[in-house]
């Protein structure tokens, strides 16, 4: 872990390196942006300076957030059989499917470097068909 100033740090993994803002509660691994919880190098600028990891996390995770969510009455829904029908012509239909122009594609394209396999019977060794459909007689060493 390397100071860049008071508020932004380097942490060296490996051959990766991240930049970890103590200001913004990111880091370039983006794990603390999306997750709302520091990042393991986050984690290892904020034990390395003594801070308390807990008032870096969001506040969505506090159980004060979680109480005062259900402190308001919620309603229950009540009985369907309650309910308004609603009519067809308020349903919503999935979108009309469009066929896409030109030919349709046969085959699965091969990878570079992939080369086609031919199959070959197993009854008389010959290419382009299998034993099912096999007409001719049996290969003899």
């Amino acid at each position: 872990v390397n100071a860049i100033n008071d508020v932004e740090f380097q942490v060296i993994e490996g051959r990766k390196q991240f930049i970890v803002r103590l200001d913004c509660k990111s880091c370039t691994c983006r794990v603390w942006d999306l997750d709302k919880i520091p990042c393991a190098h986050a984690l290892a600028v904020l034990r390395g300076r003594s801070m308390n990891t807990y008032s870096f996390v969001s506040k969505y995770f506090l159980s004060s957030t979680l109480i005062s969510t259900y402190t308001g009455s919620v309603r229950p829904v009540g009985n369907h059989a309650n309910w308004k029908s609603i009519g067809i012509e308020n349903n919503i239909l999935p979108p009309t499917f469009k066929r896409r122009a030109g030919q349709l594609q046969k085959q699965r394209i091969l990878s570079i470097g992939e080369k086609k396999s031919h199959s070959r019977c197993s009854h008389c060794h010959r290419a382009g068909h299998n034993r099912r459909n096999c007409k001719f007689p049996p290969f003899l060493q």
